[in-house]
């Protein structure tokens, strides 16, 4: 690892202007720092949001192959950070099974801090979630970016089965599969709100909702490009 070396003195002063200095000696006191490392799941950390919450910005949270599920292991929040959180062989081996019931709601990932492109979810399968917006992501003042994902039989008590995207969010999904998601009220895929939401290259199978099976929009900006829409009901 490369690593960085500080040195340094301390000088400080007092309210009424009398001022010291230490400076170990005439040496300099000093530490060395590694360079930001990618972190491993379950190697450095054994769950999920603990590697996140000890993750630099621009690095890679690797997550193994393996069926992640309990606390720390959904309801994932980036916490504003620029990191990318990345399965090491793709989201058929890597799975965030919530758990959800009715009385014990659970969701895959939160995004809720300002988060951008630059905060990426990559090769991930999200299943039995479940919560009043959102069962398996809900982002809202955040603009992600989630490629290479399944989102598979989770359930939205109202809207966005599988994605809620609300207020100020520019969400950016791509080359996802969306199949058996469901919602009481509306988007079993996909719901948007007052919000920006551009898919490209994903395929919805098998959605159900009340009302826009597959997606749902209101006062917002939605672009699909390339997307495939099979077996959706209302």
């Amino acid at each position: 690892k490369r690593q960085t070396h500080y040195f340094f003195i301390i000088e400080a002063a007092d309210g009424l202007g009398n001022t010291g200095m230490v400076d170990n000696g005439g040496a300099c006191f000093e530490f060395t720092t590694n360079e930001p490392a990618d972190l491993y799941v379950p190697a450095d950390y054994i769950t999920i949001q603990e590697a996140v919450d000890h993750a630099w910005p621009s690095t890679t949270v690797w997550v193994t192959d393996g069926v992640y599920t309990g606390y720390g292991n959904r309801d994932i929040d980036f916490r504003g950070k620029f990191i990318t959180l990345k399965s090491e062989n793709g989201p058929q081996y890597c799975i965030i099974d919530c758990n959800a019931t009715d009385s014990d709601r659970h969701r895959g990932f939160v995004f809720q801090s300002g988060e951008d492109h630059n905060a990426v979810l990559d090769g991930f399968t999200v299943t039995n979630g479940y919560e009043g917006q959102g069962g398996a992501v809900y982002c809202i003042g955040a603009g992600p970016k989630i490629t290479n994902c399944i989102f598979s039989a989770n359930r939205a008590r109202s809207i966005g089965g599988a994605i809620a995207c609300g207020t100020a969010s520019e969400l950016l999904v791509e080359d996802c599969l969306f199949t058996d998601n469901t919602a009481t009220s509306a988007g079993a895929g996909a719901a948007v709100t007052d919000a920006n939401l551009t898919l490209e290259n994903c395929t919805f199978e098998r959605q159900r909702a009340a009302v826009g099976a597959a997606i749902y929009s209101d006062n917002s900006v939605l672009q699909a490009y390339a997307c495939a829409f099979r077996n959706n009901s209302c």
